[in-house]
């Protein structure tokens, strides 16, 4: 038994991943717009050749020339994408097709972290449940 190891060095902002013959690449992802998807969260990609093959509402890794890696959900315009946040803190923006290098599609993740539970959602079971429970108190009252 060999303990003698060394340490495999912090994962570069992108890898290139080969599974039977498909190459993809797993992309770091950074900040907190694509909530639950945390800060740290790997996005594999599966590389898009045309431009036209974006498609409405589907999530994407752009490569800028301005803002290097960005990961958000996309709405086709002319010559353009609106870049869209899921945590709605975040402002849709446009991008023009002549920023862009190269586009993936978000395909799957993982992260160390575990998302946060739906807390609306929670507010929102709870509510209905005290309406039930009043509705029970009332009933008993008729």
């Amino acid at each position: 038994l060999n303990l003698d190891w060394t340490p495999v060095p912090i994962i570069p902002k992108f890898v290139d991943i080969v599974v039977n013959g498909m190459a993809d690449r797993a992309f770091e992802i950074k900040g907190d717009s694509m909530l639950p998807l945390t800060s740290g969260s790997i996005v594999i990609g599966k590389f898009i050749e045309d431009i036209s093959y974006v498609k409405d509402g589907k999530t994407y890794i752009l490569l800028t020339k301005e803002d290097g890696i960005v990961y958000k959900r996309v709405e086709v315009q002319d010559n353009s994408f609106k870049l869209i946040s899921d945590n709605k803190e975040y402002d849709p923006y446009l991008l023009s097709n002549d920023d862009i290098l190269e586009i993936w599609e978000g395909i799957a993740f993982f992260s160390l972290d575990f998302p946060n539970p739906n807390t609306e959602f929670s507010s929102i079971k709870n509510h209905i449940n005290n309406l039930y429970s009043n509705l029970d108190d009332i009933k008993k009252k008729l």
